[in-house]
């Protein structure tokens, strides 16, 4: 096969493809709060779109989104769409600010945990990339927020979603 030389190697070791991105922006809510801050014990959101506490916050194929399991530019485009139908509605309408309630964020939560269970013990064996943190270098298991369910950093597969 002979020798191949190269001018430059990239050893791309691990990255955090959830919440990695958005934890690194200083992105502040309501009272200042940070979401990093947040999501210290792991995502919440309402739809994998938006959080409670930051209005005008959307997050596109966001933790709790079902968009990890297709087509990722669908997802992308899909949720653009929703996003821009709902920000024509707000100008429409003369409304300014929108956000998720902590009550439909927790129903959310809870929902995806419920259909998760199955699916998230076969993915933290066989696959750990979609799980909060294991993609990045250095693996940060969830730590959930006592009182509140925590929620699996991807909408969950399996029999029940059949």
């Amino acid at each position: 096969m002979g020798e191949t030389e190269f001018d430059v190697i990239v050893f791309a070791t691990g990255y955090d493809a959830m919440t990695g991105p958005l934890n690194a922006i200083d992105i502040r809510g309501d009272d200042a709060e940070l979401l990093r801050d947040k999501w210290a014990a792991g995502p919440r959101t309402y739809l994998g779109i938006a959080t409670a506490g930051f209005p005008n916050l959307f997050l596109l194929t966001g933790p709790g989104s079902p968009s990890v399991l297709v087509n990722m530019i669908i997802s992308i485009e899909q949720h653009v769409d929703w996003v821009t139908d709902l920000i024509a509605h707000l100008r429409d309408n003369d409304y300014t600010r929108v956000e998720a309630v902590v009550d439909a964020e927790d129903k959310w939560v809870e929902h995806v945990n419920e259909a998760a269970p199955d699916d998230t013990a076969r993915s933290a064996t066989r696959s750990p990339r979609t799980t909060i943190g294991a993609s990045h270098s250095r693996p940060r298991p969830p730590r959930p927020t006592p009182g509140r369910p925590s929620m699996p950093s991807r909408f969950p597969t399996g029999d029940r979603n059949r």
